[in-house]
């Protein structure tokens, strides 16, 4: 895999060197080479004010800050004593604080900015009287924090780390460690270093887009207790109380997933009768059929059918992850696909709940309406299959469908959810190229580009976005250059990338191009649209494929009606 050089920055108030060799180290495999701008000690004020900056020149793609409470109050009075001075002068350091968060974030507008909140390190005295006093280190922490939420929704680029988060698996008191701290300014001990060095390498792969797509859930001892062949749906572990509930907890954690983008899959050796009985009709079951993108319930080995799936989803086998209490299984999963995710249950069912909830493969910086509606989209998708098996002829089918595709310019609502499609989309994507919310924002603000989405519709429902595309016009010489072309890989095969790109020739029409010329670059992954352009009457001369804006209407097939916004 070749790797992706991505420029971060680190600036903080203690020591965090080991962090950033940690997570170079760790997304490596992943094909992130971290290139690192680390601040010198405690001087992120003069770096985010000056002019000319070292941080600005580094131009990072991501910027962490890390400031502790102590160091950004000092030595402050004595709450017993001078409360008022005391939590006036806390305002005031913090307001100067979320000033340069402020300035950082409009320096770096491109720079996806990550600021620790606060989170006090040392034991309180007067722990008793602390808990019931406003001034407390404590209470001011709480306070900056909500602050600081405040200052982060100011931007769209600035994110708040929640250290309690980052932080929840550790004892209070294995977070930080003296010996450190007085000998390097090492706020953290060597096992809170490691949970930050994990939530940094989570916190990057969600910008990069690196998310996992598919959930695959076996059925007995997984989503419920019990194996529902020998006991009977009556009597699997299932419930709202007692030890059953630990497995309804867990699906309520899965479901949390499901609503945020991530599509659900069954993979399980079982009767099926049986099983989809218990799913559709348990009273305790919290996912039900209109879940699951997708279902394998029969006595094949696991890994052919979690390929199947993947064929049926039209996702890439890399894309999923298997949760199975099984370890023969998983070690069988593990052998015959081994880029298959396989994660390790717990031994007791009472931790799988808390194992789910921090599954670090699904992250997301941002979520959309069409996230929270995708594993909606499959279960239709599934169900045009399913209509398609039944069609006299593939024309009957699609024109049954009575197919809908709408291509309208991205206005800024839209440009999180093109973003988003240009960092997610692989397969059915001409180019590969990637691009944040902050790049379109700027292309769209030029006279020179034109930004894409298409949405498509059909009987059986609505699949919202589903594609974009970005188009560079050069009007002197009556030419457009298609630079990004991408299609979710779920709608291909009803002619909706063709009707796409006639409405992108017909939304060119009022620019005097007469020519588009697009780029077709090979990767591992999107051969899917290597015969898109000569299949679409694209002539290649050297390295770009030419074709003539012209006749754009004619392209569209018949079962398709096309819409073009503006």
């Amino acid at each position: 895999m070749k790797a992706k050089s991505l420029p971060c920055a680190l600036l903080g108030s203690f020591t965090l060197d080991q962090v950033v060799g940690m997570v170079t180290s760790r997304l490596e495999p992943a094909g992130v080479n971290c290139q690192w701008f680390v601040a010198p000690f405690n001087q992120y004020p003069q770096l985010i004010l000056s002019e000319p900056s070292e941080l600005l020149a580094q131009a990072p793609k991501v910027a962490f800050l890390a400031v502790a409470i102590e160091d950004l109050l000092g030595s402050l009075p004595s709450p017993w004593a001078h409360p008022v001075q005391r939590q006036t002068l806390a305002e005031e350091r913090l307001a100067d604080f979320f000033g340069l968060v402020r300035r950082m974030a409009e320096r770096l507008p491109g720079t996806a900015i990550f600021v620790h909140d606060f989170l006090p390190a040392a034991p309180a005295p007067n722990a008793v009287l602390a808990a019931g006093s406003s001034a407390s280190l404590a209470a001011i922490a709480r306070q900056a924090n909500a602050a600081l939420r405040g200052v982060a929704a100011e931007f769209p680029n600035v994110r708040v780390v929640c250290l309690e988060d980052v932080f929840a698996s550790l004892a209070r008191s294995a977070i930080g460690d003296p010996r450190f701290y007085y000998i390097a300014k090492m706020r953290f001990g060597r096992a809170a270093m490691e949970c930050l060095a994990d939530f940094y390498c989570r916190l990057i792969r969600a910008y990069l887009g690196l998310r996992k797509k598919c959930l695959v859930l076996d059925l007995d001892n997984t989503l419920w207790g019990g194996v529902i062949g020998e006991v009977g749906p009556d009597k699997i572990l299932l419930s709202d109380d007692g030890p059953g509930k630990a497995f309804q907890d867990m699906q309520r954690n899965i479901l949390d997933y499901y609503e945020t983008g991530t599509l659900l899959a069954v993979c399980s050796k079982n009767d099926e009768a049986l099983a989809l009985g218990a799913i559709r009709d348990h009273p305790a079951m919290i996912l039900r059929p209109n879940h699951f993108a997708a279902m394998r319930i029969n006595w094949q080995d696991k890994a052919s059918n979690i390929r199947e799936i993947a064929t049926e989803l039209n996702l890439g086998i890399d894309s999923m992850v298997f949760l199975d209490d099984s370890e023969y299984e998983r070690a069988e999963v593990r052998r015959l696909e081994p880029t298959v995710t396989v994660v390790d249950l717990p031994k007791d069912p009472a931790g799988y709940p808390a194992f789910v909830a921090q599954l670090p493969f699904f992250d997301a910086l941002t979520t959309t309406e069409d996230d929270r509606r995708r594993g909606q989209m499959y279960v239709e998708d599934r169900q045009r299959r399913e209509l398609g098996q039944q069609a006299r002829s593939l024309e009957d089918f699609l024109t049954g469908l009575e197919i809908e595709v709408t291509v309208q310019k991205a206005d800024a609502a839209l440009l999180p959810r093109l973003a988003q499609l240009t960092q997610r989309t692989n397969q059915f994507n001409l180019t590969t190229r990637r691009y944040t919310d902050h790049d379109l924002a700027t292309l769209s603000q030029s006279p020179d580009w034109r930004l894409y989405c298409v949405s498509t519709r059909d009987r059986i429902g609505d699949a919202g976005i589903v594609g974009g595309a970005l188009i560079q016009l050069d009007r002197a010489q009556a030419v457009a250059r298609l630079d990004t072309l991408m299609l979710s890989c779920r709608i291909l095969g009803r002619g909706i990338e063709t009707a796409f790109l006639a409405g992108l020739l017909l939304g060119l029409e009022d620019t005097g191009v007469a020519t588009i010329i697009a780029e077709y670059i090979p990767t591992d992954r999107n051969a899917v649209a290597k015969e898109f352009l000569p299949r679409h009457g694209f002539v290649q001369k050297e390295n770009f494929w030419h074709r003539s804006a012209a006749a754009a209407r004619e392209l569209c097939p018949k079962w398709i009606n096309l819409k073009t916004t503006s």
